[in-house]
């Protein structure tokens, strides 16, 4: 018997239908991004944990970017 752990795959809301390949996709179509200064994003990611969805960090610009549904963010 293997002591390996096993990962089932399952779709997540946020993720567009292309699993094979990477694809530039429209915000607002599949979904919404809200963005932080990526201090204060360490500290909310921190905080979350594994309740965090997809995060997209921008060293460049200093800034993270949450994933999120569409129509969701409130401001």
């Amino acid at each position: 018997m293997s002591t390996e752990p096993t990962m089932t795959t399952r779709a997540l809301p946020w993720a567009p239908p292309n699993a094979e390949d990477v694809e530039l996709l429209p915000v607002g179509e599949w979904w919404d991004a809200i963005s932080a200064p990526t201090p204060v994003a360490d500290r909310a990611l921190e905080l979350l944990g594994g309740r965090s969805g997809a995060v997209i960090q921008d060293d460049t610009y200093g800034k993270t970017y949450w994933l999120i549904g569409i129509d969701t963010a409130r401001s």
